[in-house]
Parts: structure tokens; C-alpha cells; sequence
């Protein structure tokens, strides 16, 4: 990933930059392919052009070395879904979740990424449910460890 100056530096000197696939493998993308020019820099994204074609593509996804010859990008490491019900405790989970018990929630959705896409609270909560909880401060509870849990 290039930071913010590099990139002012790539667009100042007409440097041409090479869009990356989004899983993470650090090849090419096959629908973007070749070099591009930047034409803006947002905070999240860069706008790119090639033969009169622009491009919005993420900061993370945009590279100025030739991705058939660099070495892989590393990404972010992959965490597997955890199956839908899943019984889960957030130990710095919000006040409001919590109703001063230990805080248990059920995986109601999970994609695998860095937050836990549904999660509500084990029991109910008027049909609420938190959306993106970060999945690192998670801890599954087994169900030989839920009588433990819930005193």
C-alpha cells in the first residue's frame, strides 16, 4: 500500500500505478489491467485514468511496482467465519448490551472479515442487534463452558 505522500509524489511525476485484485493475493487485477495515471487522491480512494477510461479504486488496491514482477502483497490475515448461532463473549462490549450481566451474543451473520457482520445478545433485546462488532475482541464460549458463563 502506498501512503498519501507517495502517491502525490507518483501523481506529481506522472509515475504509473497498477490496480491489485481485492483478495489479497497481490496479483494483478484481471479487469483493470496495465499501467494508470492518477488523476485525484481522496481519503480513501484515488481516481486513476487509462486511454480515456477512469477508475475509483481503493488506496489499499493501488501499487506502483508492476505486480507480474513484485513480490506479493501481504494482506490482511484470514480469520474464518464463525457459523451462524454461535454463542460468543465481548468482554468490552457496549454499556448498553450488556445490562450489567456478562456480555453473550449470538452470531446471527459472519463473512470472515475483520468485524462480525451481525451479533446480538444472547436472550433477546427487543429485536436489536449490533452491526460490524470487531471479531478480534470476540471469544467463542463452548457450550461445556456456557453454564460457567452465564453466572
Amino acid at each position: 500500500m502506498l501512503t498519501d505522500t507517495q502517491l502525490k509524489q507518483a501523481k506529481a511525476r506522472h509515475t504509473p500505478l497498477y490496480i491489485l485484485a481485492p483478495d489479497g493475493s497481490g496479483r494483478p487485477a484481471d479487469r483493470f489491467p496495465g499501467p494508470w495515471q492518477i488523476m485525484a487522491i481522496n481519503p480513501r480512494r484515488v481516481k486513476v485514468i487509462q486511454n480515456g477510461r477512469t477508475l475509483t479504486a481503493d488506496k489499499t488496491l493501488v501499487t506502483d511496482q508492476d505486480p507480474g514482477t513484485a513480490a506479493p502483497v501481504i494482506g490482511m490475515p484470514y480469520r474464518a467465519p464463525w457459523a451462524e448461532g454461535t454463542v460468543v463473549c465481548w468482554a468490552e462490549a457496549p454499556a448498553k448490551f450488556t445490562h450489567g450481566n456478562r456480555p453473550l451474543f449470538v452470531i446471527l451473520k459472519d463473512d470472515g472479515g475483520p468485524a462480525v457482520t451481525r451479533l446480538a445478545l444472547l436472550g433477546g433485546d427487543s429485536f436489536r442487534y449490533i452491526r460490524r462488532a470487531p471479531a478480534a475482541k470476540l471469544t467463542e464460549v463452548t457450550l461445556g463452558d456456557l453454564p460457567s458463563a452465564l453466572t
